[in-house]
């Protein structure tokens, strides 16, 4: 019995923010998956052009019409929604699941500053768990906006990532030039 025990122990010593992130991100996911989505259909150039995007990205017609509101929003949003269509994953499902994998690589940078993995799990469970992810104005709305929170946390991982590792920044930016030297 205490070997089991001690096994246990071990386990969650080694794998236990792990157990912790795939619970919660379970979690969220389950808690998601009754929030009714909205778009302002009337609303010509912020969500009818998003879905109007996606849907000519869908039809192989690149981004529809050339007009004024062509670029005007940025692409990347319906790509997303295209592509979410293509693998028949639910909206809501796909950007909580892009929002869950901005939090993991946010604390996995977190991890070289606050070395207490109980505090790196609270930030997680705090970040998973922020009200914004349930807004009606934010995730739950077919409009770009949803990928706010995404991308800050990924900006915020990236500078993190300089931080700590700028003299593989440096070792890589070398490279480069060099490569274009010789």
């Amino acid at each position: 019995m205490k070997n089991r025990i001690n096994k246990l122990n071990e386990f969650l010593k080694k794998y236990g923010l792990i157990v912790f992130i795939v619970i919660l991100s379970s979690f969220k996911l389950i808690s998601i998956l009754n929030i009714p989505i909205w778009a302002i259909s009337n609303a010509a150039v912020d969500d009818r052009l998003m879905i109007n995007i996606a849907n000519s990205l869908l039809s192989k017609d690149w981004l529809g019409g050339y007009n004024q509101y062509t670029l005007v929003k940025g692409l990347f949003f319906p790509v997303v929604l295209a592509g979410s269509h293509i693998i028949g994953i639910p909206y809501t499902i796909v950007i909580t699941l892009l929002y869950i994998m901005a939090c993991i690589l946010f604390i996995y940078m977190l991890r070289n500053i606050l070395k207490n993995k109980l505090l790196i799990g609270i930030i997680f469970c705090m970040l998973l768990f922020n009200p914004v992810s349930t807004s009606l104005t934010s995730f739950s709305r077919v409009y770009r906006n949803c990928l706010t929170p995404i991308q800050v946390l990924i900006i915020f991982h990236l500078i993190l990532l300089i931080h700590f590792h700028i003299l593989l920044l440096l070792i890589l930016i070398l490279i480069f030039c060099l490569d274009g030297y010789f």
